[in-house]
């Protein structure tokens, strides 16, 4: 299960590359023109370059993923709470899902530094906020972007099937409401995550 995990880690962490090649490549044709078919083509010549990229340096450099700066780490998480953000047109709810990775990632981190036990909570705890306060973030730029659009508050009622009309004042406390409690549910799914990992 250990290898797997490592594994895992791996993947996601060089997944980046070609993402990251894929995304440039498409928006900066955005510059140049609006044909399809052009657009289209330097996509898929940004993810082939990406994923040569990742070969070349897999062969040539064999990476742990334990073993990698932690300003790196922070940023592959900002990256990828970004890219979740773009691709589920801001709802923060699939972001839960990066807590969970993260803190079974940095639990396997610390096991494998040779962590003292007495420092296990305050990094549990340190990771915990971290994921927290991200979702935080994310869950107001959802929320900016929900208030802003005059569509919102119908396409609530409908998907909810409630029988009342949704005022503004409801959607800003439905909204912040959502917010805190996804920010909670974030923080206690990355300590529990963390623990688990740590027991097993």
């Amino acid at each position: 299960m250990n290898q797997i995990e490592k594994k895992l880690y791996s993947f996601l962490i060089w997944l980046t590359v070609p993402i990251s090649w894929f995304l440039g490549f498409w928006w900066t044709c955005y510059f140049f023109t609006n044909n399809e078919k052009i657009i289209s083509t330097m996509m898929l010549v940004g993810i082939i370059t990406g994923i040569a990229i990742v070969v070349v340096l897999h062969i040539k450099y064999k990476v742990n993923p334990y073993k990698i700066p932690k300003w790196w780490m922070i940023l592959i998480f900002l990256f990828y709470s970004i890219c979740l953000f773009g691709f589920f047109m801001g709802v923060p709810l699939f972001h839960l899902f990066l807590g969970l990775l993260a803190g079974c990632y940095w639990s396997r981190r610390m096991i494998f530094e040779n962590k003292r036990p007495e420092t296990y909570k305050k990094e549990i705890k340190k990771v915990s906020l971290f994921t927290a306060t991200m979702m935080g973030i994310i869950c107001v730029l959802s929320a900016s972007i929900a208030l802003s659009d005059k569509f919102t508050a119908g396409n609530l009622q409908g998907m909810l099937s409630f029988s009342f009309h949704i005022t503004f004042p409801m959607l800003i406390a439905f909204i912040a409401a959502g917010g805190i409690l996804l920010v909670l549910i974030q923080y206690w799914a990355t300590k529990l995550a963390m623990n688990m990992v740590m027991k097993r």
